[in-house]
């Protein structure tokens, strides 16, 4: 389980796709940092709407095709305007090829039979987050950069948290800056999707700089010491390397709200930060557009990834009503990313 912070595109995305009336986020309207020994203070006033991961998905999921989930049991209605929606797993996108002028054909491979069947397409959008396949074959030259820095990442309860440190942390964005390094904490839903107190999530992400010769230990894997690329997932974090990092959040010390989430996470992540930054985002005469994080890749901490994707999709949305040129579209979102750059 991961958190995300969405924006006002994102809000306004919501408002105009979302089918469920009840909430799934809360909004926090600043940033405050925490130091050990003093009162929260404000860091930044800035809207967030704070949620996980995972309800984000399955509440989109549920909306695109009636995914029913244990945080969405029940999907929306569907309306007479709705069209046919498909999911398929296990499938990835080979190729792409230009057909005719106004058709590709979109080569999928199955991994569960191993056969490779082509879809005709009329418009083909690269929505395949920053290792996309359609961006490496439009921009093979363009690819996710290590920042220098990575995330060390991991969820609390909040039934097991103390209820000082709950009153700290529960309604803002929080941050402790150090030296070279910054913990971040926010509250998110709990596993089906709660916001009810008691039943939610601390997120806790602690940046730290680091080599790219130290990472080859830090990315080793538990059991079979295989080197991840960009995340070591729950579970398979080096227990050593774990344990020196609580030890070092006690030595330091971690302002005391930090370090009770830290010293109670049981299953620990780490995210290589990367970043990149496609210089287009339309091909084929419009044909194959990139989108969200296949487009461009930010650093996790400005919490701008999940806004720049509804951007995005509701610039699709003006293009396919023809509201705007292909030339609009690509210049309208380029110019967003160098905007939340």
């Amino acid at each position: 389980m991961a958190g995300v912070c969405l924006g006002y595109d994102a809000e306004f995305y919501l408002s105009q796709h979302d089918r469920f009336l009840h909430d799934f986020a809360h909004r926090s309207n600043r940033m405050q940092t925490i130091t050990d020994g003093e009162p929260p203070r404000i860091f930044l006033n800035i809207l967030r709407i704070i949620t996980s991961w995972d309800t984000l998905y399955y509440r989109l999921r549920s909306c695109f095709d009636g995914y029913a989930s244990k945080v969405y049991p029940a999907p929306p209605p569907s309306t007479k305007t709705d069209g046919p929606a498909v999911y398929d797993f296990h499938k990835q996108v080979v190729n792409i090829t230009r057909t005719s002028k106004d058709e590709m054909t979109v080569s999928v491979l199955n991994h569960d039979t191993s056969e490779i069947s082509n879809i005709e397409a009329d418009l083909v959008i690269g929505a395949d987050g920053p290792d996309s396949f359609v961006r490496s074959k439009y921009l093979p030259n363009v690819k996710r950069k290590y920042v220098g820095y990575i995330a060390w990442r991991g969820t609390v309860p909040e039934s097991e948290v103390s209820m000082s440190t709950r009153a700290i942390f529960t309604r803002s964005v929080s941050l402790q800056l150090l030296h070279l390094q910054h913990c971040i904490m926010y509250t998110i839903p709990g596993p089906s999707g709660s916001l009810e107190p008691g039943e939610r999530v601390f997120n806790f992400l602690w940046y730290t700089n680091e080599s790219e010769e130290a990472l080859e230990q830090i990315m080793m894997d538990e059991f079979d010491s295989h080197r991840h690329h960009n995340i070591v997932p729950a579970g398979h974090v080096r227990k050593d390397l774990w344990k020196a990092r609580v030890d070092a959040g006690k030595r330091m010390p971690l302002a005391a709200p930090f370090l009770e989430i830290l010293v109670k996470i049981q299953r620990p992540f780490i995210q290589v930060v990367t970043e990149f930054c496609s210089p287009h985002a339309a091909f084929e005469e419009g044909r194959v557009l990139l989108i969200g994080d296949a487009l461009s890749l930010y650093r996790p901490h400005t919490a701008f990834s999940g806004t720049q994707a509804a951007f995005d999709a509701l610039k699709v949305e003006q293009y396919v009503d023809r509201k705007i040129s292909c030339q609009e579209w690509e210049e309208n979102v380029l110019s967003y990313v160098i905007f939340l750059r």
